[in-house]
C-alpha cells in the first residue's frame, strides 16, 4: 500500500474513533443506527455483524421459450443450452444486523446481502448517499434498510426462522414468498448478471435473470408453477455461510440500470447463490454467541471497546485508546515506508 494511503487510513481510523453515541446529539438509543461519522459510507450504519467475502452463482439452464410463448407447454427454445451449468463470480458483504423499533414483523435480524463486481473500490462510495444509491450489482434484504430517524413500521420482505439453540453459530432460514416484490425499494431492484452462450452458442453474452416466486410467476399467465426461493444462513462470531436456491427468468441482458427490458428469448433455469465470508471485525460490534437468539453488544462508536472481549465470543475488540495509539503508530510507520 502507497504511504500516502497508509496515512489516510490512520487518520480515518483516529476519527472513526473519536465519534461515540455520547457526543451525537441525534443519536437514538431505541434505533439501530450507530452514531454519526463512525463509518466513511453507509453500508455500515447499523448495529450489528459484517462479513466479508465471495459469493458463487451457479445457474443451470433447463427450458426456454420465446417470449410469445410464456405459458406454453412447448419449452424447447434453446435446446443448446438445456443441461448446461454456467457460474459467476462476486465480491460480497453480508449484513447481520440488530432490529429497531422501526421495524415491524417479528424476524429476530435484519439481513443486508449485497453483490458488487470483483476488484470493487469501496473507497469510492460516498457518505453522502443512501444505500440504495450505491452500485451493488445484486442484493437480497429481508426488509427496507432504515436511512432516516422518522421512518416507522418498515415491513419484512420475507419471514426468518431461527433455528432453536441455545448459542452460536446461529441458523436462520426462511422464503421469498408473495411480499417480497411489494413495493420495495431493495427487492428484485436489481436482476443477477451472469455471462453465458446465446442460444445459438455463438457466443458470450451477458444475461439478466430474475428471482421468481409463485406470485412474480402467475403474473406470467404461466400454467407452470415454481417453488418460493429458499434462503438459509449460519453464522457466529468468525464466519457466516449463506445459501439461496431457486429458479430464475433470464434473457440475454439490457444493461445494469435496467429493472426489465424486452426480449426475444426467454430461459428458465435453476439458481443457487452461495457466500461464505469472515467478520468484518473493525465493522462489526460484539455478536453475543451464548444466548439463544442473536444480540450484541454495542461497540462501534460507543466508546466502550477495550483490548479484551467484551462479550461471550471472547474475539478481542479494539476500543478507542488502542485504535488512537494503533492509528499514531501507522502514521509514523508509513513515513519510512
Amino acid at each position: 500500500m502507497h504511504r500516502n494511503s497508509l496515512v489516510q487510513l490512520a487518520f480515518g481510523l483516529t476519527s472513526a474513533a473519536l465519534v461515540s453515541a455520547t457526543n451525537d446529539p441525534n443519536f437514538i438509543p431505541s434505533l439501530n443506527f450507530r452514531p454519526d461519522n463512525v463509518t466513511s459510507n453507509r453500508l455500515y450504519d447499523w448495529v450489528g455483524s459484517y462479513y466479508n467475502g465471495t459469493t458463487s452463482i451457479s445457474v443451470k439452464p433447463f427450458s426456454g421459450v420465446s417470449k410469445q410463448e410464456i405459458g406454453s407447454a412447448e419449452s424447447n427454445f434453446c435446446p443448446n443450452l438445456e443441461g448446461k451449468e454456467v457460474k459467476a463470480h462476486y465480491d460480497s458483504i453480508l449484513a447481520l444486523t440488530e432490529r429497531s423499533s422501526q421495524n415491524a414483523g417479528n424476524n429476530s435480524v435484519n439481513v443486508f446481502y449485497t453483490l458488487w463486481d470483483e476488484g470493487f473500490d469501496f473507497s469510492t462510495l460516498k457518505s453522502n448517499a443512501t444505500i440504495a444509491d450505491y452500485p451493488w450489482s445484486y442484493g437480497l434484504f429481508s426488509s427496507d434498510p432504515a436511512i432516516a430517524h422518522n421512518e416507522t413500521n418498515i415491513p419484512e420482505l420475507f419471514n426468518l426462522t431461527v433455528r432453536k439453540t441455545e448459542e452460536a453459530p446461529y441458523d436462520l432460514s426462511g422464503l421469498l414468498g408473495d411480499s417480497y416484490y411489494n413495493g420495495s425499494d431493495f427487492a428484485g431492484k436489481k436482476t443477477i448478471i451472469y455471462n453465458m452462450t446465446t442460444c445459438n452458442g455463438t457466443k458470450d453474452i451477458p444475461w439478466d435473470g430474475v428471482m421468481l416466486t409463485k406470485k412474480l410467476w402467475s403474473e406470467y399467465d404461466s400454467n407452470v408453477t415454481y417453488p418460493n426461493p429458499s434462503f438459509d444462513v449460519q453464522f457466529d462470531d468468525e464466519t457466516a455461510n449463506l445459501t439461496l436456491s431457486g429458479y430464475i427468468m433470464s434473457y440475454p441482458s439490457c444493461g445494469k440500470k435496467a429493472t426489465f427490458c424486452e426480449a426475444d428469448v426467454l430461459i428458465y433455469a435453476e439458481i443457487e447463490i452461495t457466500f461464505s465470508g469472515t467478520i468484518d471485525i473493525y465493522h462489526s460490534d460484539e455478536l453475543e454467541t451464548d444466548g439463544s437468539t442473536p444480540k450484541w453488544e454495542r461497540t462501534v462508536g460507543f466508546g466502550n471497546g477495550t483490548q479484551i472481549s467484551n462479550g461471550s465470543s471472547r474475539r478481542e475488540h479494539y476500543g478507542v485508546l488502542s485504535l488512537l495509539a494503533s492509528a499514531f503508530a501507522l502514521s509514523v510507520t508509513s513515513l519510512y515506508i
